[in-house]
């Protein structure tokens, strides 16, 4: 009986050592593939970061862009103002002148 015992015990031991064998492979698998999956992510994270840092400075350039159409289109709706003024004025002489010739 006392080597039936043993025998069992002996068994018992190596289903519990051959349990912790294969939990410790899982584990390491699903460590691997957790490894994998951070990895891969860290990449997606990088060209993220890129492309954002790409699109920050592109608005950056269009704002600063825009504020200059903006002085320059006051500038040229000013002239385009005078413009018209000179322009009326100069009809006015020219009709004045066209009286003066008939």
């Amino acid at each position: 009986m006392l080597g039936f015992l043993t025998t069992a015990l002996q068994l018992l031991t190596l289903a519990v050592l051959a349990a912790v064998v294969i939990v410790k492979y899982l584990t390491w698998k699903h460590t691997q593939s957790l490894t994998e999956e951070e990895m891969g992510l860290e990449v997606l994270v990088d060209s993220t970061e890129f492309r954002y840092k790409n699109l920050r400075e592109k608005r950056q350039e269009n704002e600063k862009t825009f504020e200059h159409l903006k002085r320059d289109r006051s500038g040229v709706e000013t002239y385009l103002q005078k413009l018209q003024e000179s322009l009326v004025e100069q009809n006015e002489k020219n009709r004045d002148l066209e009286n003066l010739l008939m």
